[in-house]
C-alpha cells in the first residue's frame, strides 16, 4: 500500500471491516459501515480536513 497522506491510516482498519462485510449478515454490515464512517469523520477533525457537505457546486455557487 501507498504512504496515506493521515496521520492515522485508516485503510487497514477499512480492508479488515470489508472482509468482514462478506462474512456478516446485513445488519452487522450496516453496523460496520455506520462504525467506518464516524472514524473517517473523526480522522478528519484530527487532521483538520474541511467538512464536505455532501452538496454538488451548481453555476449559481461558482
Amino acid at each position: 500500500m501507498a504512504q496515506s497522506p493521515f496521520l492515522n491510516d485508516p485503510r487497514e482498519q477499512l480492508a479488515r471491516h470489508i472482509a468482514a462485510a462478506v462474512a456478516s449478515p446485513i445488519n452487522e454490515v450496516r453496523a460496520m459501515h455506520i462504525r467506518a464512517a464516524e472514524h473517517l469523520s473523526e480522522l478528519a477533525k484530527e487532521n483538520r480536513l474541511p467538512a464536505r457537505s455532501g452538496k454538488t457546486k451548481t453555476a449559481k455557487d461558482a
